[in-house]
Parts: C-alpha cells; sequence; structure tokens
C-alpha cells in the first residue's frame, strides 16, 4: 500500500509511485490500462461529442434532379464544415488539457470529483425517477418483475430530494470556490426547469394501450392501463366463430381468421388511448397492420384507419 505522503505529492496517477515500490512492471500494466481503458473512454467520448454535434447541424440536403439554389445556411450543408463543426469541442477538449498541463493545474482527481458530483445525481436519480414516473403512467409495457412500491408518490419524492438536495448541499456548502459553486446551481436550476416541463406538457397523463400484436409464430392483444394490465371484455368475432372473453391479455390462433375485435373499456378511466396494431418481423422491424378503428366515445363514433405507415392512433379519452 501507498503511504498518504506519496499521494499527496502525487500531481498525476499513482502509477509513479507505485513503480517505485513495485518495480517498472507497473509501467506495463499501466500502459495496458491507459491504452485499452482510458484510452477506448475516450474514444467513446470523442465520438460521442461529434455526433451530438451533427445532431444540432441542419439536416444534410441530397442531391435531387433540377437546380438547387443556395440558402442560408447552405455552408452547414458541406462535408468539411460539418466535420470541422464536428471535431471543435474535441479540439477545445484538448487545448484546456495543454493549457493545465502547462500552468501545473493538472489534476487527475479533480476532473473525477467534478463530474461524478455534477453527473451522478442526475444519471442514477433524477433522469431514472423521471422515466420510472413516466413508464409507470404510459408505459405500453408490464415488466415481469415490478416493485410497486418504487411508484408510490411518497418514495419518489423522497429520492429526488435526496438526489437534488445533494446537488444543491455542493452548491450551496461543500464546494469552496465560487465557479464550481455557480455551476451546480446552474445544474440545479436545470433540473427544476426539467421537471417543470415534464409537469407542464402533460408527460404524466395517464394512457391506456389496446395493442394487438402478430409476430413469427405467436399473435395475441393485451390492454394496459397506467403502467397495469386492465382486463377488459373483448368481442372476438371470427369467421367461423364467436367469443367474448374478460381478460388483459389473450393469444389469437390465426390473426387472418379475426374479422373484428372489439374492446369494452370500463368507465372511469382518463387520460389519453393509444390503439396500437401491428406487425413484427424476425428481424424486430415493427409495420402497421391495415384496419380499421371505430371508436365508441362521448363524442359519437369515429372512424380512423391504420395503415401499414401509421401503426398507431392516440386519442383523448374520458
Amino acid at each position: 500500500a501507498l503511504a498518504p505522503a506519496h499521494m499527496a505529492e502525487t500531481a498525476g496517477t499513482a502509477l509513479g509511485p507505485l513503480a517505485q515500490i513495485a518495480g517498472p512492471a507497473v509501467y506495463l500494466f499501466g500502459g495496458l490500462f491507459v491504452v485499452l481503458s482510458m484510452g477506448m473512454a475516450s474514444i467513446h467520448f470523442t465520438l460521442a461529442l461529434f455526433n451530438q454535434v451533427q445532431e444540432w447541424l441542419p439536416a444534410p440536403a441530397y442531391a435531387t434532379q433540377g437546380p438547387t439554389t443556395p440558402h442560408a445556411g447552405s455552408w452547414l450543408q458541406r462535408s468539411r464544415v460539418r466535420s470541422a463543426l464536428g471535431l471543435l469541442p474535441v479540439l477545445l477538449v484538448f487545448l484546456l488539457v495543454e493549457w493545465a498541463l502547462l500552468n501545473n493545474r493538472a489534476s487527475f482527481a479533480g476532473p473525477l470529483g467534478l463530474i461524478g458530483a455534477l453527473t451522478a445525481p442526475l444519471l442514477a436519480g433524477i433522469f431514472p425517477l423521471l422515466l420510472l414516473m413516466v413508464s409507470r403512467r404510459r408505459g405500453d409495457y408490464v415488466p415481469s418483475i415490478c416493485w410497486r412500491w418504487l411508484g408510490h408518490p411518497l418514495v419518489l419524492t423522497l429520492i429526488y430530494l435526496i438526489f437534488f438536495g445533494g446537488l444543491l448541499a455542493h452548491g450551496l456548502v461543500i464546494w469552496p470556490d465560487p465557479a464550481r459553486r455557480a455551476l451546480a446551481l446552474i445544474i440545479c436550476a436545470g433540473i427544476l426547469l426539467l421537471t417543470i416541463l415534464v409537469l407542464r406538457r402533460n408527460a404524466l397523463k395517464p394512457r391506456t394501450i389496446v395493442e394487438v400484436r402478430s409476430e413469427v409464430g405467436r399473435n395475441h392483444f393485451q390492454v394496459v392501463s397506467s403502467g397495469n394490465p386492465l382486463a377488459v371484455v373483448v368481442d372476438i368475432d371470427e369467421f367461423n366463430r364467436q367469443e367474448r372473453v374478460e381478460t388483459a391479455t389473450r393469444e389469437l390462433p390465426t390473426l387472418a381468421n379475426v374479422r373484428s375485435l372489439c374492446f369494452h373499456l370500463p368507465k372511469g378511466i382518463e387520460g389519453e388511448l393509444k390503439l396500437w396494431i401491428h406487425q413484427v418481423s424476425s428481424e424486430g422491424a415493427s409495420f402497421g397492420l391495415p384496419a380499421r378503428c371505430l371508436v365508441h366515445g362521448a363524442n359519437g363514433v369515429q372512424e380512423h384507419p391504420i395503415t401499414s405507415a401509421q401503426q398507431t392512433l392516440i386519442l383523448p379519452w374520458g
């Protein structure tokens, strides 16, 4: 083990002090670690920055027949310009690192501590929490293992306050320098803004999903409401027989023999209704199954078509 005095005088990694104790073999294994682990991570982050900039830029215009007219921003369509803009953030990071090395401000643990303190509450707490809240109210499927207590409002509020409070404490109390404090407070403001947008844009409005799915070796339908299976009365009309069942999901022997499916949704369901009629290929691609949907609601009977290009239909309900 390394004494604290050795680590206190080390500005980079622990490879130097370890090599003094264990010998030069540490540099060999350390070099492999840097190339295979840290090097690959640098490549992945570089690609992520490059692709993110490409998404922000306008979509490239492909060559079409006939003359084209130059327009404002056409220089952004050039491949060299797009590549240069994609590499610009990577170049800025490289220059920042070189500046830190030349001014003896390079630190291995400092950036890790800063990034970890700022991103861990987001990636481990806030984002999964918001995704859980939305999926429990609008999810298309119900997982086989589902802990209902995680979706309780008290549990969600407690988890939110723990992660948000930890980040807020870094901005108000823990960090001494103003720059890091300001950065933490800006991220806290962004979290509050994101939460407000999720609430104002009805992302938590409950949704009922009626799905009819055909795939290789299996045809079935299922009904999910607010993230839970919903047993409803279903009239199955086939060419050779009619059947009425009350279930949340049911296998269909042959979808080609089915003339109609009539789902009787219970009263009291509010939010949105999603009709999803599709076929899934062996490669996992989903296509709409052409169908004629009749929706009996408060405004009478409405007819909506389902085509191969449009496999879903979302309507207000309740």
